[in-house]
C-alpha cells in the first residue's frame, strides 16, 4: 500500500504537474524532462544525511526520475506505466531493505550472546574505569548492542563508514549531530593509538571497546579520553 500510495503521489507531481509547469515557461521538451528528474532527485535530499550520501541520493534519484520521465513519453503522457513501474520498483527496495533489516537484527542478536574475548574483556575493563558513571551497565548493554547493529559486514568489528553512520545514529535525537570531521579524527587517533602501543596495525576496523571510546568521546565533547 506504502509503494503504490509513493507511486500515485510521486509520479502525479514530478511526471504530471512538474514538466507541464516547466514546459509552458519554457517551451523546451528536453528542459521539462531533465528539469523534472533533477527535481525528483532533489525531493529525496535528507537534512540527517551526510553530503556524500545526499549527493549519492540525489544522482540516483535524478537517474530514476530520467527514467519514469522516459516512460512517460514515450506512454504518450499516460501515468499509469510510470505509477507501476515506481510502486514495483519501491516494492522491490521496500522487501529488500526489510530482509537486510531482519538478518541484521538476527545477526546482533547471536552476536551479542557470545562471550568477550579476554583481550576485549581488559580493554573493556579500562574503559569503565575511565568513563566511570557515564557507562552504566545498561548503556553498555545498548551500546554493545548497537555496536553490532551496524557491522555490516557481521566480522565483528566495525569499518570507519560504519562507525561514521553508528554515531550520527546514537546522537540523532540530540541538538546537534556530531561533525564527520571530528569522528574521522576519533578513528585516525585510535588506529594512530595501536602503533604507538605496539599493537597490530594490520586491521583498520575498530573493535567494540575502541567504539565506545569514540562514542564517549563524543559524549563529553573531548578526544582527550582515547
Amino acid at each position: 500500500a506504502i509503494s503504490v500510495l509513493t507511486g500515485v503521489c510521486e509520479e502525479i507531481v514530478f511526471r504530471g504537474l512538474t514538466p507541464a509547469v516547466i514546459f509552458y515557461y519554457s517551451h523546451s521538451p528536453a528542459l521539462a524532462l531533465f528539469g523534472q528528474a533533477f527535481l525528483f532527485g532533489l525531493r529525496h535530499v535528507s537534512p540527517k544525511a551526510s553530503q556524500a550520501e545526499n549527493r549519492s541520493a540525489i544522482a540516483l534519484q535524478t537517474a530514476s526520475g530520467l527514467w519514469y520521465g522516459i516512460i512517460f513519453m514515450l506512454a504518450g503522457g499516460d501515468l499509469l506505466p510510470c505509477i507501476v513501474a515506481h510502486a514495483l520498483c519501491d516494492l522491490h527496495m521496500f522487501m529488500k531493505t526489510w530482509m537486510h533489516t531482519n538478518y541484521q537484527m538476527d545477526y546482533t542478536e547471536n552476536a551479542v550472546l557470545q562471550p568477550l574475548t579476554q583481550s576485549d574483556k581488559l580493554e573493556l575493563r579500562q574503559v569503565k574505569q575511565e568513563a566511570g558513571s557515564d557507562l552504566s551497565v545498561e548503556t553498555f548493554a545498548f551500546l554493545r548492542r548497537f555496536f553490532y547493529a551496524f557491522d555490516y559486514d557481521r566480522v565483528g568489528t566495525l569499518s570507519r563508514a560504519d562507525v561514521q553512520r553508528a554515531a550520527c545514529y546514537a546522537f540523532i535525537n540530540e541538538a546537534e549531530m556530531p561533525n564527520p570531521d571530528r569522528i574521522d579524527e576519533l578513528f585516525t587517533k585510535i588506529l594512530s593509538a595501536r602503533v604507538q602501543e605496539s599493537y597490530d596495525d594490520s586491521n583498520t576496523r575498530l573493535k567494540l571497546p575502541e567504539f565506545l571510546r569514540v562514542i564517549i568521546s563524543l559524549r563529553a565533547n573531548s578526544s582527550d579520553k582515547i
